[in-house]
């Protein structure tokens, strides 16, 4: 392969973030963001990897058992989740292909779904947003006092 690849060296952030190793996985808190991630093995081992000294193309050759070019999508699908996530340094994303078209991809190759690099988030604004709205019938004086799907009745000052 040549091209953006082979001159991009990207490098996992480490400034402000809490990693805890579980099994294979990785979860990271971001204390800047309030944000946690969590990363599947395969995620977790490509963010290792990423030390500012690999090529992307390098990254993807540390990948066992998968074709050059699937491992290549398997690397650049995780690292444009780990740019996204504001867990590179910024200047070393990249974008990737969908989810779907590695799904595919990995589906025809015959390859199983562990392969697949998987980052599962909680926000901070989802976080702060659990439990802190008004549920149905309850008491409200603004629409944003309500949960989603629901708005404020001025009449009753309850969530309908």
């Amino acid at each position: 392969m040549t091209g953006r690849n082979e001159v991009e060296r990207p490098r996992a952030r480490l400034a402000g973030l809490l990693v805890e190793e579980v099994g294979p996985e990785l979860v990271v808190y971001d204390s800047e963001s309030g944000d946690a991630h969590r990363l599947s093995a395969a995620a977790a081992s490509i963010w290792r990897d990423a030390d500012g000294t690999r090529t992307a193309d390098e990254l993807a050759r540390r990948i066992e058992g998968l074709d050059p070019a699937l491992a290549a999508d398997v690397v650049s699908h995780a690292l444009a989740q780990l740019a996204g996530k504001g867990l590179l340094e910024p200047g070393t994303g990249r974008t990737g292909m969908s989810r779907r078209q590695l799904l595919a991809r990995l589906g025809a190759a015959g390859v199983g779904l562990a392969a697949l690099p998987v980052i599962d988030s909680i926000t901070n604004a989802a976080a702060a947003q659990v439990g802190s709205c008004v549920g149905l019938g309850g008491p409200c004086s603004l629409p944003s006092d309500c949960c989603p799907g629901l708005t404020c009745s001025g009449q009753t000052e309850t969530c309908v």
